[in-house]
């Protein structure tokens, strides 16, 4: 039988002797490798230039439980095992304390826990099933490619999924909370659905240029800036539940987030289908993009109400001698939309010249010219003077909003 116990080969186990010699032998002669109960140093990367299956006896466990008959590898400063391309490594119901896997590749790494500074660097066309991530001072997973997590747990980590160029990979039932960031993603062709997202202290979804991006289906809770955050291009965020609630579960706290997703910059996406839950003077979005193009936003529900609410930076004019002015909304959302069947509000506009702010809350009409945009029209004091012009308003619709080309 192609298997060995790396005991029989002088393993100790007992977190004070180096095993990496023991475990070295083992690797060279046979294919198939038992790891025992017992806390195994290992003092250098142990190479594994062939396809090999490497078990243990972990139970897998979330926040606590019994670890005294788990199989334990614990590195320093080095990883516990580097793959190569071109081989198969499998790898189940192991426990790696410090560095985990790097570069498993045609991997399926099965019921493992990863602790202590990074669990799984550079996987490539690699399953990750039913494992646990926690306790990571840099991350749980860094850089994936043509690879799926499932069914896997990541809490208390600093990020818990680094993928920064990371392409082609799908992300599917996993709980991911407590970390300091959720998921970072740079990329393209990633799929992130059906997680719940909890209690992320910043973000439980950040990603920055990325393209083809699908983000559906998921769960956001509590995640304490914004749920998401993005820029990029080609991105469908659909039929997500986000909401805000209590930070300290059920004792005296916060209600975060206020708002729920920011987009510093997006273009030909798409954002509908969300239930979304937040505080009074909560928000879907909560800035300004710095560019927009195509984006349709529609039958998103904010608080059980298809309302969406936005403040928009809508460029300078110069007030000449008259006492009321009309001024075109330079945003596309509102250009190009038909007021008929719409109700659109304005509950505030600001004016800014240098370092003096007016607000004019009353007396304040919108209307629409024809093919021609949406327009305010406002009183002002009767003396020439550019302003910068900020609008507050509400849109409610029993349909969708759709933003052509800008």
């Amino acid at each position: 039988k192609d298997e060995a116990n790396v005991k029989q080969f002088g393993a100790y186990g007992d977190n004070i002797h180096d095993d990496y010699n023991a475990f070295n032998n083992a690797l060279n002669y046979f294919n198939n490798i038992l790891v025992p109960t017992g806390k195994y140093k290992i003092g250098a990367t142990l190479e594994l230039s062939k396809s090999t299956n490497i078990y243990g006896k972990s139970a897998i466990r979330c926040w606590s439980g019994d670890s005294s008959s788990d199989t334990e590898i614990i590195t320093d400063e080095d990883y516990a095992f580097s793959c190569s391309w071109g081989n198969v490594n499998n790898f189940r119901d192991l426990t790696f304390n410090g560095y985990g896997i790097y570069q498993p590749c045609g991997s399926k790494i099965d019921r493992c826990e990863f602790y202590g500074i990074l669990g799984v660097k550079n996987a490539r066309v690699t399953n990750i099933n039913e494992c646990s991530f926690h306790n990571c001072t840099t991350a749980g997973i860094q850089t994936l490619t043509d690879s799926y997590i499932t069914n896997s747990y990541f809490y208390n980590n600093e990020i818990g999924l680094d993928l920064t160029n990371s392409n082609d990979n799908t992300i599917n039932c996993n709980k991911i909370e407590w970390n300091e960031l959720g998921i970072k993603l740079t990329g393209q062709y990633n799929n992130i659905t059906n997680n719940t997202f909890d209690r992320n202290t910043t973000y439980g979804l950040s990603g920055t240029g990325v393209t083809n991006l699908i983000v559906n289906n998921n769960r956001f809770e509590r995640n304490l800036t914004n749920h998401i955050i993005l820029s990029g291009s080609l991105i469908s965020i659909v039929n997500n539940m986000m909401f805000s609630k209590n930070s300290n579960d059920d004792e005296p706290g916060t209600v975060l987030p206020t708002n729920a997703i920011s987009l510093t910059s997006i273009e030909s996406s798409i954002i509908k289908d969300n239930n979304v839950l937040v505080p009074n003077g909560g928000k879907l979005f909560n800035s300004n993009p710095q560019y927009e193009s195509k984006l349709n936003v529609g039958e998103n529900y904010l608080n059980g109400n298809n309302t969406l609410k936005f403040t928009k930076n809508c460029g300078t004019f110069t007030s000449s001698t008259s006492t009321e002015t009309t001024f075109r909304l330079q945003w596309s959302e509102l250009q190009y939309l038909s007021l008929n069947g719409w109700d659109v509000h304005v509950s505030n506009v600001r004016l800014t010249n240098g370092n003096n702010v007016s607000y004019i809350t009353p007396n304040v009409s919108i209307y629409k010219e024809a093919n021609n945009g949406l327009y305010i029209k406002f009183p002002i004091d009767a003396t020439p003077t550019v302003y910068t012009v900020n609008v507050d308003f509400t849109i409610t619709s029993k349909f969708k909003v759709q933003i052509p080309n800008s």
